[in-house]
């Protein structure tokens, strides 16, 4: 299918977003969600320090060149048997080797009974096929129960979007409706673990500069995979914009640190302001602290538009509903145009669709037929149509009347006129 094209002022100019080398640019800068999953191996089970790591079942997966994937380990609980507590590492790695497969090496620290964990980790493909597995173990601590899920791989987008040129004149048609995933992706700073001093707000990440679009809704995720403090603190993690704490704006996030070795993840919700953002994570605390900053991330993802249409388009259309001719005016008996279409309307969304056929012996002047309220158009609209001369010229005003203007004397049987359009009820 080769790239659609309007008629504009006497040149023909391509419609951004048609044709399937759009469509395929389209369907590469949108996130294609879940593209691989299996669990465990076992079912619930009792782990101990030091034993055997628990692992899934084996997935091969081609990380495709130039797409961004996130790798998500999921356990239904995590319950201490032993002990006060236990730090528990899960991770994904490639079959029957310790290497890691991305930012994947994350401890928890568990204290209580039963709690869900999950694990997420951001890797960029790079064309290479992977035999991989979640594997997790209990690296100190009291034995430890784990109720198991599995490992999800999502495709969050491309790393960078490829670019839509558009056209240097007439219409544009964009679909703008899907998330575009990950956008932008920073680094955690060097510092295996890095040591924060108390009350002193410091970068854990490098900078990520990114533009966000107006329309568009955005999460900034940072995590760091264990933290290490001499004794229980509350952490404080602050988003930075180009060098300016900016928790008045996107608010901090504090969680609390009973036990060293404590997975640690930030989350903000931004709408896009049109601007150029450059955000820091940071964080700081009343006490003395560590982070491991050797395996984590801090990324940028588009979630979707921030409005929704206030007139969803319904699943079925609704059905037409049949116009009443005006004075004079009436569906014609005899002639060519007794097998069109009965004059009727529908509407889907903010969108109007009219089909017209009528006949009158006193000609042009007077009204076809009038559409109610919530069916007019905001101004005066024209569009063509026929007569018995051939093409000829409608136009439907704002209080919902249809005129007809042609050549033909008049409208008689068994000549008629004939009209399908469509039009927009918003401005």
């Amino acid at each position: 299918m080769g790239t659609l094209k309007a008629r504009v002022s006497g040149t023909w100019v391509p419609v951004l977003g048609s044709g399937f080398d759009a469509a395929n640019t389209a369907r590469w800068n949108s996130a294609w969600g879940q593209v691989a999953s299996v669990p465990f191996t076992q079912g619930s089970v009792d782990v101990s320090a030091g034993q055997t790591p628990i692992l899934s079942n084996q997935l091969s997966f081609t990380f495709i060149s130039g797409r961004r994937y996130l790798l998500e380990v999921r356990l239904s609980s995590l319950g201490l048997l032993s002990g006060t507590s236990s730090q528990v590492a899960y991770y994904v790695r490639r079959v029957g080797t310790t290497t890691t497969v991305g930012d994947s090496d994350q401890w928890v620290i568990t204290t209580g009974n039963y709690a869900g964990s999950i694990l997420r980790s951001a890797v960029n493909g790079d064309g290479s096929t992977l035999n991989i597995e979640a594997a997790v173990e209990v690296v100190t601590g009291g034995n430890v129960r784990i109720g198991s899920r599995g490992l999800t791989i999502y495709d969050e987008g491309p790393v960078t979007p490829a670019s839509i040129a558009p056209p240097t004149a007439g219409p544009r048609v964009v679909a703008e409706g899907n998330a575009l995933g990950i956008i932008a992706k920073g680094a955690l700073v060097t510092g295996v673990p890095l040591s924060i001093a108390a009350n002193t707000p410091t970068s854990v990440s490098t900078p990520v500069n990114v533009t966000l679009a107006v329309g568009r809704r955005y999460r900034v995720v940072g995590l760091w995979r264990a933290t290490q403090a001499p004794a229980a603190c509350t952490i404080r993690s602050m988003l930075y914009d180009g060098g300016v704490d900016k928790s008045s704006t996107y608010g901090d996030r504090y969680f609390w640190l009973a036990n060293s070795y404590e997975m640690h993840i930030a989350e903000w919700l931004i709408d896009g302001d049109g601007a150029a953002h450059s955000f820091v994570w940071t964080a700081t605390s009343g006490a003395a602290f560590s982070p491991y900053l050797d395996y984590g991330h801090f990324y940028v993802e588009d979630v979707g538009p921030n409005t929704y249409p206030a007139l969803p388009i319904p699943a079925t259309p609704p059905a037409w509903t049949a116009l009443t001719y005006n004075s004079g005016w009436s569906f014609p008996v005899s002639g060519g145009y007794t097998n069109r279409s009965q004059s009727s309307y529908r509407k889907i969304g903010d969108i109007v669709y009219l089909r017209v056929t009528g006949q009158n012996a006193g000609g042009q002047g007077t009204p076809i037929c009038t559409l109610p309220v919530g069916f007019r158009p905001p101004g005066v609209v024209d569009f063509i149509g026929r007569d018995k001369a051939g093409a000829c010229v409608f136009n439907v005003n704002t209080t919902g009347e249809v005129y007809w203007y042609g050549t033909n004397p008049n409208a008689a049987s068994p000549d008629a006129v004939n009209l399908n359009c469509s039009f927009s009820t918003t401005a």
